[in-house]
């Protein structure tokens, strides 16, 4: 369950040295006037802050407690969470509620101000719509719920994980991403979800793909530094961090 207590732990950062971590305090954990204070904030000025990273350190907080309830573009459940009185933390989502959501048009999700104004507004707990809700659909999580208990399909298996990445990025679209595509061929939701993305595989399903002499080895903090302080640009010129992790030979 999510808890309404403050996040009040340290980053950790690499010191770049012999593979170490050193603990240092990292700001104050975030309080729900801050949490307040972002959620308000309108998406050209959360972008203009650039994102809640750089507007938490730029607050003097904490980035595991921010991190815990912030996103670039609102709050995560959690921060939701923490607004909310503890009388007026909802019931569970049911099924039909479940439903309506997955139902409603994008056009009236972005209208009723994402899932988590939705779910307040019909007295859903945050935490439990967050399990199952998404701004523009469902959560794996909320489409198994949906799915009738003996229809829930078979785990994914190494082809079809290869058959989806080999997927031109326009039949993904036109196949309604993942989830639509993995119930289409039979697969679990929750199987799917540990290595599929609508753009392409998590780290999971590259793992897999891998033959295992070839599965590098584990990343060092100075391969952390090195890619953090890559700009931008050179991040995606290199194809993200997966295709970048894979040339350094990490796992």
């Amino acid at each position: 369950p999510l808890s309404s207590v403050s996040d009040d732990n340290q980053a950790a950062t690499a010191t770049g040295t012999g593979g170490g971590v050193e603990a240092r305090p990292k700001g104050s954990p975030i309080t729900r006037t801050q949490i307040q204070a972002w959620q308000e904030l309108s998406p050209e000025a959360k972008r203009e802050a650039g994102g809640w990273k750089v507007w938490a350190q730029s607050q003097g907080i904490s980035i595991g407690s921010a991190g815990a309830c912030l996103t670039n573009t609102g709050l995560k459940p959690r921060g939701a969470v923490r607004l909310q009185p503890p009388g007026e933390r909802g019931s569970s989502i049911t099924n039909a509620q479940i439903q309506v959501w997955q139902d409603l048009p994008l056009e009236a999700k972005r209208e009723a101000g994402g899932w988590i104004r939705w779910a307040q507004a019909q007295g859903i707990n945050i935490g439990s719509a967050g399990a199952c809700l998404t701004n523009t659909g469902l959560t794996p999580r909320g489409t198994i719920r949906l799915q009738p208990t003996g229809e829930r399909g078979t785990p994914i298996i190494n082809m079809q994980i290869r058959a989806w990445q080999d997927l031109p990025l326009e039949a993904k679209r036109e196949a309604g991403g993942w989830m639509t595509w993995a119930q289409a061929q039979g697969i679990t939701i929750d199987s799917a979800g540990t290595f599929l993305t609508n753009s392409g595989l998590t780290p999971f399903g590259t793992e897999r793909l891998k033959p295992p002499g070839e599965r590098g080895t584990p990343i060092t903090n100075q391969q952390i530094r090195a890619w953090q302080y890559l700009p931008q640009e050179a991040k995606r010129e290199a194809g993200g961090w997966i295709t970048w992790a894979q040339a350094q030979g990490i796992t």
